[in-house]
């Protein structure tokens, strides 16, 4: 069987995947980001502008970072990495809806940008 180069080439994308949202001890919004593609992340994921984190709070702006500042290891680099990163000022004081987005930008072309958002209700429970 042959396969058409797009498909052979898409196969070989990079995917960064968000895949949890939680809140930690501290009401702190905490996220796992994942690459679950085949391709190694490309090194200039890593410039200042390139890829961001944010999370939005009832549909406001709420916060974000770059790759550098979550991922300073390039633990994303290779397919099967994963970081947990918690947004120091981003406390949940109550329920409120987030959505969180990696490469909002498009900055790197992917496997799947499905994956890229979650939504969550988040609950400070202190009890």
């Amino acid at each position: 069987l042959f396969r058409s180069l797009t498909e052979v080439a898409y196969n070989r994308l990079p995917d960064l995947a968000l895949s949890q949202m939680a809140v930690d001890e501290n009401c702190r919004v905490r996220l796992v980001v994942e690459s679950l593609g085949p391709a190694r992340l490309p090194e200039e994921a890593w410039e200042p502008d390139a890829v961001t984190l944010a999370v939005s709070r009832d549909g406001e702006p709420w916060g974000s970072a770059n790759l550098e500042s979550i991922d300073p290891d390039h633990a994303l680099a290779t397919p099967g990495g994963q970081v947990i990163y918690t947004f120091a000022e981003q406390a949940v004081t109550d329920t409120v809806a987030v959505v969180a987005t990696v490469d909002r930008e498009g900055a790197v072309a992917e496997m799947n940008v499905a994956n890229n958002q979650r939504e969550s209700e988040l609950i400070c429970d202190t009890e």
